[in-house]
């Protein structure tokens, strides 16, 4: 999975000499695109475990549904 090339490359960046501004500000973003590339991953095609939007929207759906009910017996 490129996230995990990401954390070696973090892990390699660390040990290098660099103004440490820079190094920090690099490291920081490095670490918002694995973890934004991590979340990706969940939904994407390669993923075999990946996450089936189609399923958990309709589950949310009808979850919805059963809070506005309650939500509208509730103020009756």
């Amino acid at each position: 999975m490129e996230a995990r090339k990401g954390f070696r490359t973090f892990i390699q960046i660390k040990n290098k000499v660099m103004e440490p501004k820079q190094r920090v500000k690099l490291l920081d973003e490095l670490m918002t695109v694995v973890q934004i590339m991590d979340e990706l991953y969940r939904y994407h095609p390669d993923n075999p475990n990946r996450f089936n939007v189609e399923a958990e929207y309709k589950v949310l759906a009808e979850r919805k549904v059963q809070i506005e009910a309650e939500l509208e017996n509730d103020s009756e």
